[in-house]
This record gives structure tokens, C-alpha cells and sequence, in this order.
């Protein structure tokens, strides 16, 4: 072997070796911060999908009529429930922007 073939060697078990160690080499990004409104959003979303495949599978036949109904109310309860801390959150956050608008005309002032 030649000098020069076995820098070339090292060279390339480097880059490879940098190549595959980058991701640990790297910082992670930062977490992204999600505010209750949105996790209460969210949980409505997945709550109305749920009540509609159900809808769809008791017009289907694929589910008892009596387990429907049940399952259907517990889940009209629960995002009965989510559209009421929604509503609450909805306060909160209107105070907040009245609070952050009233900051903000003092300091414009």
C-alpha cells in the first residue's frame, strides 16, 4: 500500500465517521410549547372524529344501536365538557390581550 491510498483512507473513514456521528453532534431543537387551549382543541377535534365514525359505523350496521347510543352520549359529554373549558380558556384569554394592549398604550404614550 501507498502512502498515499492509505491517507486517502483515513480521510474517507472520517468524513463517513462525521457523516454518521452528526446527529448526536447536534444540539436537539427546542421543544415546542403547546398552551392548554390548544391541547383543549385538540382533544375537540379527536372527540368530534370519534362521534362521527361512530355515526357512520351505526348507519353501517356495524354497531348495536343500544352500544351506539351510549358510547354517542358518553362522547357528546366529554366534548360537552371540552367546549366549556374552551369557553373559560377563551376569557382568560381575552384578558390577557386586554392586559398586554393596555401595557402596550402606556408605553406608546
Amino acid at each position: 500500500m501507498t502512502t498515499g491510498s492509505i491517507l486517502i483512507g483515513i480521510a474517507l473513514f472520517l468524513v463517513v465517521g462525521l457523516f454518521i456521528a452528526r446527529p448526536f453532534l447536534t444540539p436537539a431543537p427546542p421543544a415546542e410549547v403547546v398552551t392548554e387551549r390548544e391541547m383543549l382543541e385538540a382533544e375537540k377535534e379527536a372527540l368530534l372524529a370519534r362521534i362521527r365514525a361512530l355515526d357512520f359505523d351505526a348507519e353501517t350496521g356495524k354497531q348495536d344501536s343500544k352500544e351506539w347510543e351510549g358510547e354517542r352520549e358518553f362522547l357528546l359529554e366529554k366534548a360537552a365538557d371540552v367546549l366549556k373549558k374552551l369557553d373559560e380558556t377563551e376569557d382568560v384569554d381575552a384578558a390577557i390581550e386586554a392586559a398586554i394592549a393596555k401595557i402596550l398604550g402606556e408605553v406608546n404614550s
